[in-house]
């Protein structure tokens, strides 16, 4: 029974399609941490959740090895990259990864790593 004396329980909304649902938790957690997050997808293959950061910079995460499982059980690890405004997908300007913890903690984790080590530039010889 609902609060208003109705018998027909409230219906969940339906899960999110194209993975949202298999990786919602993670996109709502960034989204908390004040990044705006959003599946990419190369057809119907799911590749990455990518984050345009305020000064035009990606923050792309995938598996460590290559794209995210298309399974959240089968999701082992995080893979964090950071490029440059513009820049071509080759080599990111920082990049770190967690081979075995799958879990959004471990995420955010790298996701700050990667933040803060940008920040601090390049370390003096």
């Amino acid at each position: 029974m609902t609060r208003d004396g109705a018998t027909t329980p409230p219906t969940a909304p339906p899960a999110p399609s194209g993975g949202h649902g298999e990786y919602g938790d993670v996109l709502q957690l960034l989204d908390r941490a004040g990044l705006e997050a959003a599946l990419t997808h190369d057809g119907d293959e799911l590749r990455a959740i990518e984050v345009t950061l305020d000064d035009g910079q990606a923050l792309v995460i995938t598996e460590v090895d290559g794209c995210l499982a298309a399974r959240r059980a089968e999701h082992r690890s995080w893979g964090v990259s950071l490029y440059p405004v513009g820049a071509e997908r080759g080599e990111p300007v920082a990049w770190d990864g967690v081979p075995d913890d799958g879990s959004p903690g471990a995420l955010m984790t790298l996701v700050s790593g990667v933040l803060l080590d940008t920040m601090r530039g390049p370390t003096p010889p």
